[in-house]
């Protein structure tokens, strides 16, 4: 799977709401980092953690992919979304890696906000 088509996946499971279409997407052993110091060591810590964004409206992702091999990525991303009213202003960088069935082994996010 292309990098580009695994950020589809994750971009369209968030917007959606999807908890389990976004868990799919990792592999059962994933090295998980929701902030450089923040590593989450399990699925169910990841999961716990993405359900947050079921409190999210308006939810606006964009990315690029800055670099790319066969199986590893960087990508720029910016996301804004609104929560009980408030806009809430992300942007940050992705390391990815995929294995061989296309699902996210490594990930690690930075993250600088503004609300």
């Amino acid at each position: 799977m292309k990098m580009n088509d695994w950020l589809e996946k994750f971009k369209g499971s968030w917007i959606n709401k999807d908890l389990q279409g976004v868990m799919s997407l990792f592999s059962d052993n994933v090295v998980y980092f929701e902030t450089p110091f923040l590593k989450l060591n399990s699925k169910k810590k990841i999961l716990d953690e993405w359900q947050a964004i079921m409190n999210q409206e308006n939810i606006d992702f964009r990315y690029s992919v800055f670099s790319e091999t066969d199986s590893r990525g960087t990508v720029i991303w910016d996301l804004s979304y609104k929560r009980n009213g408030e806009q809430f202003n992300y942007k940050g960088t992705y390391l990815i890696e995929l294995d061989n069935q296309g699902l996210c082994k490594y990930f690690h996010q930075t993250c600088e906000g503004q609300e």
